[in-house]
């Protein structure tokens, strides 16, 4: 089979849509298959066979993002041609996405989407018109979808969102997978004392991981005012965060207000899987408190690296965590002080919890994720 991917972001850009895309096409390869991915350029890209990149901008309002001019699709189009390929699988909806989706149609080639990210939840990021946007967001958001043969969705929650738009074509539930194998050697005692001297953290504090992008719509705002409070009793608590992101500074000035500037620890993106594996076997416990979650990639990560994990409630999540017996999904931001107040009170319940994660994590493998993605293409190619 040969199937052309067209992304808005791919490597170097760290985020959960070009780990996916990556995986993705990794393991096609491993199949026997062919992938193609058509992208945006950028100035610290390394060369990838099968890897197209096409000139690209600077997102205005978000440095780290870049965005296609549409003056690539002729360049875009002729090369699908002439790579004769058997499918094309979009992975956004800015221009890249749009391409594809366009020469698939023109062409008859049979077209899927995975429907990564909640759109209409980031259009705080443009400064003016917020409802209009969102208004418009849902009406392309229908089109878009509509004009591809089947949509991927991580979780029912998006499936239900992308009904609601008012989406007709078929949507399939697969989950996101991960490389379990690479969350799945611990390290030593030494390892993870080492890495906690190198963010001045004590060997005996207890840490609160975060691990994700920066964004207002994660809610990591919510993280540092609870430590502030959970550090009134647990005074030997620290909040490691992942990451980076246009909050960054805004955070900084927080955690500084609240006095707890040296307990909230930020480390910038770190060396995936390796690094970030480290980290989590250094910590505790992980915590989020975002609402805009597709699916929950990063809980699955900390899950199998052994780590109890605390979220606001979101049915994305309703596959990943079980109340009170890997984890604690929470409706109020009280809630979400009390949850952190019982695993801090106990590490017999945090390693109790974490166990059993370890175990819910097992079942969000990428080779599942894989066969099931290919069943699909199989499916839509052969016209069923």
């Amino acid at each position: 089979m040969r199937i052309a991917m067209f992304s808005d972001t791919y490597l170097p850009q760290v985020n959960g849509v070009v780990t996916m895309v990556k995986l993705l096409k990794d393991y096609l390869e491993k199949a026997g298959h062919e992938v193609f991915i058509f992208t945006v350029s950028h100035p610290k890209a390394k060369p990838e066979e099968n890897v197209f990149r096409f000139r690209s901008y600077q997102f205005p309002w978000e440095k780290q993002h870049r965005v296609a001019s549409p003056m690539i699709f002729k360049e875009a189009e002729g090369m699908i041609l002439d790579l004769k390929v058997d499918l094309i699988h979009t992975h956004t909806m800015i221009v890249m996405g749009y391409i594809g989706n366009i020469i698939a149609g023109r062409h008859g080639i049979p077209s899927v989407n995975t429907y990564h990210t909640l759109m209409e939840d980031y259009v705080h990021y443009i400064p003016f018109f917020n409802n209009f946007l969102k208004e418009l967001v849902v009406d392309q958001t229908r089109r878009f979808c509509d004009k591809h043969s089947a949509i991927i969705v991580p979780s029912s929650k998006v499936k239900n969102l992308l009904r609601n738009y008012g989406v007709s074509s078929e949507i399939v539930v697969i989950p996101n997978g991960i490389e379990l194998e690479h969350f799945e050697t611990p390290f030593s005692r030494e390892e993870k004392e080492a890495f906690r001297k190198r963010w001045n953290i004590p060997s005996d504090a207890t840490i609160m991981i975060f691990v994700g992008r920066l964004g207002k719509e994660k809610g990591v705002e919510y993280l540092v005012d609870n430590l502030a409070k959970v550090s009134q009793k647990h005074p030997n608590t620290y909040l490691l965060i992942i990451g980076d992101g246009p909050e960054r500074k805004n955070l900084i000035s927080q955690a500084k207000k609240l006095g707890i500037k040296k307990k909230v620890i930020f480390t910038g993106y770190l060396k995936w899987p390796r690094e970030v594996s480290l980290a989590y076997q250094a910590s505790d416990f992980f915590v989020m408190a975002s609402h805009t979650e597709t699916f929950g990639v990063v809980l699955v990560e900390a899950m199998i690296n052994g780590l109890p994990v605390v979220a606001f409630h979101d049915e994305a999540f309703d596959n990943i965590i079980e109340n009170n017996a890997n984890g604690y999904m929470v409706e109020q931001k009280d809630e979400l002080y009390k949850a952190m107040d019982l695993l801090l009170s106990s590490e017999e319940l945090r390693k109790k919890m974490g166990q059993t994660a370890r175990k819910t994590a097992k079942k969000f493998s990428i080779e599942n994720h894989v066969k099931e993605t290919l069943k699909l293409y199989e499916r839509i190619i052969n016209g069923r």
